[in-house]
């Protein structure tokens, strides 16, 4: 089995992000084992973007919202308004810097704030001396990182192109985090793959994308991996080839060597 390390998005949870990505679990149920984990800070219902503060101010509402797991909104770090600062990351790092001790993972997927965690993780894996916590390495550098509505970090930024196998899920129509936005990790990257789909904030999951992230991830298996000059024949695209937007790529062209 490939074991897959899955980090949710900001405001989401371990349960939650196993709930989105149900369908897609359900695919590669016979291949991979997803394995997720919660970002070690709790959020309050201020935190929230745009959150209507009235909405929690009934008895047990803001209780109920630290206390239950499966509500329970956490994150990886906090940021300040410029996105220059995060607070918490070093937290984040040490929490998840523990699970890599103890565990083993082929591969590691991120969505949005968990993309950008992933991002670091797949970097200091590669480069411990980057980051004093990692050094020496608690884990082997993963074989592959998905990284879906992600961004490159800043604070700190990461200082050398990251060269883990990589494939990069972009919503054309995400307002949250825009493909542009999303280019940033993608630039850092060597020999990334893009691909788009129509949707906006999410983990694309119809029956094409399901397909796609199976068999992307089947080709990282035990066999492969020992067998590291065996090059996999390129998984075809899910995304829409034809852009729908005059200045956004197709799908999958982004790949230099055409490798997965």
């Amino acid at each position: 089995m490939i074991r897959l390390l899955a980090l949710h998005g900001y405001t989401q949870n371990a349960y939650m992000f196993s709930k989105k990505l149900g369908a897609i679990r359900k695919a590669c149920a016979k291949d991979i084992e997803f394995v997720f984990v919660d970002g070690p800070i709790v959020l309050q219902p201020a935190d929230l973007p745009g959150a209507n503060l009235s909405e929690f101010d009934s008895e047990g509402g803001a209780a109920q919202w630290v206390d239950d797991p499966k509500l329970t909104a956490r994150a990886w770090w906090r940021a300040n308004d410029e996105k220059t600062e995060y607070y918490g990351l070093e937290d984040s790092l040490r929490y998840l810097r523990d699970i890599l001790e103890k565990e083993r993972f082929h591969g590691i997927l991120g969505f949005s704030q968990g993309a950008c965690m992933a991002a670091y993780l797949a970097a200091y894996l590669e480069e411990p001396s980057a980051q004093p916590m990692f050094n020496p390495p608690p884990h082997p550098a993963f074989d592959f990182a998905i990284f879906i509505s992600g961004f490159a970090p800043m604070c700190p930024p990461i200082e050398h192109h990251i060269r883990t196998k990589n494939v990069h899920i972009l919503g054309r129509t995400d307002t949250l985090v825009s493909p542009k936005r999303s280019e940033t990790l993608v630039d850092i990257c060597i020999a990334p793959r893009v691909e788009y789909h129509e949707g906006s904030h999410y983990v694309p999951s119809k029956a094409s994308w399901r397909h796609f992230f199976h068999q992307w991830m089947a080709a990282f298996s035990a066999e492969s991996i020992r067998k590291p000059d065996d090059i996999p024949s390129p998984v075809p695209s899910a995304g829409d080839d034809t852009p729908s937007g005059a200045q956004t790529p197709a799908s999958g062209t982004m790949t230099p060597r055409g490798v997965l």
